[in-house]
């Protein structure tokens, strides 16, 4: 209740200030938050970038390898701006499209007329030439693109929810599918050829605007790969979390994660490693390990773990395919540990046995051959990579990320130009 009075307050007060003609103090107080933790290129195309957890991290690529300048505005700006005008029950992905009333849409245009005053200022400001979100239909950026839109100032999506599976597609297809409006998108970049072909059926945006860029934060990790430690020098057995996530249900990544600390604690020649996306499912993982009641002893969990270390320590890596970065971890030029037994599923059926040999990943039927088969691809020799290896892992990167060769970072930025001049 005290927030909603605060930012009752707060909007009357901003709405006072464009009425009294002081649009250009906020578009100037608005630009210097922005700006205070960013860079400004004068050299290079500046995009406003609306942050996101994990997809900044793809938007790095942009200003390392591109001639495009990323200026990051914070999600504690554009979420409490947002929170200021609209109401709760629209504050979120799905409901600000679905949660229609009369009143709901008129707190929209008061929030679009606020920006209408003070955006055109800020763009020119900060001379903005594109805006770059990780979602269609985010909230936080649905009015700023409208009003951007106005302006002649393209918005483009780098679809962050690319990497998939047929349940899930499906479902992602009904959703957009329904949508009874235009969303305000100039282009819609995704990272491999699956997820464009579903989109293709939403007409949420002509099929030529939808294109296959791979995914920009794997440029970072193939330039790092080729200069990873050699096979034999490499002591550390990766586990990437599926465990604390809603993958699948319960049963069979307990026993994976009981089998995984099982082993570590019998293994002493290499450490073993649980990779969670963030804190939060790292907290998650402890609960369970304390709810199965093992003590482990050999064991690292850790949220921050740099991928590009673990491309450069791991021996081998397991996980679940419905995680991005067991795609990214094809790169790695060591052997893959697929669990597929019980609830989990194997998501590349259409890959064949005799591929999977040659690319040197092991799908785990049974629990009783999880142990054996990591005991044994440890105590191997260097693997051979040649180039039916390299077939096999680019057709498992192909379907849901493209390519990982170091330049996705392009491609986005050239899907973005192009979004600028026409």
């Amino acid at each position: 209740m005290i927030k909603k009075i605060i930012f009752s307050i707060l909007k009357f007060l901003l709405l006072g200030l464009v009425k009294l003609n002081l649009s250009n103090l906020i578009s100037s107080t608005l630009g210097f938050l922005i700006l205070r933790n960013t860079s400004n290129h004068s050299s290079k195309l500046n995009i406003l970038v609306f942050e996101k957890p994990r997809f900044i991290t793809d938007t790095e690529g942009l200003k390392k390898y591109t001639d495009l300048n990323p200026i990051i505005i914070r999600m504690n700006i554009s979420v409490v701006l947002g929170k200021i005008f609209l109401p709760e029950e629209i504050r979120g992905q799905h409901k600000y499209h679905y949660q229609s009333s009369e009143k709901n849409e008129e707190e929209k245009i008061k929030y679009r007329f606020f920006l209408k005053k003070i955006l055109p200022r800020l763009f020119e400001k900060l001379n903005i030439k594109a805006i770059l979100v990780g979602n269609m239909d985010y909230w936080e950026h649905q009015e700023w693109s409208w009003v951007a839109e106005e302006l002649n100032i393209p918005t483009v999506v780098l679809y962050r929810e690319s990497v998939g599976w047929d349940e899930r597609n499906i479902k992602l297809r009904g959703h957009y599918s329904s949508l009874d409006h235009k969303l305000p998108i100039s282009r819609l970049a995704v990272f491999g050829p699956e997820t464009k072909k579903w989109l293709e059926k939403t007409n949420l945006i002509p099929e030529n605007n939808i294109v296959v860029t791979g995914a920009p934060r794997t440029d970072t990790y193939y330039k790092f790969v080729t200069r990873s430690k050699k096979e034999n020098e490499r002591e550390l057995v990766v586990l990437f979390d599926f465990i604390s996530q809603k993958y699948s249900s319960s049963v069979t990544p307990i026993e994976v994660l009981t089998e995984f600390i099982n082993l570590s604690n019998n293994t002493k020649n290499y450490k073993f490693l649980i990779k969670t996306k963030e804190e939060v499912y790292k907290k998650a993982l402890l609960e369970k390990i304390s709810k199965i009641g093992i003590p482990y002893n050999n064991l690292i969990i850790q949220s921050d773990y740099k991928f590009e270390n673990i491309l450069n320590e791991a021996k081998l890596i397991i996980g679940y395919m419905r995680s991005t970065v067991m795609l990214e971890s094809m790169i790695a030029k060591v052997p893959i540990i697929l669990p597929i037994w019980g609830d989990l599923f194997d998501e590349d059926r259409e890959i064949k046995n005799d591929e999977n040999t040659a690319g040197h990943i092991f799908k785990i039927t049974k629990k009783e051959d999880f142990q054996i088969t990591i005991k044994n691809l440890l105590s191997m020799e260097n693997i051979k990579i040649n180039e039916d290896f390299l077939k096999t892992r680019e057709k498992y990167i192909y379907k849901n990320l493209y390519k990982i060769d170091g330049k996705s970072s392009e491609r986005l930025a050239n899907l973005i130009k192009d979004s600028i001049l026409n």
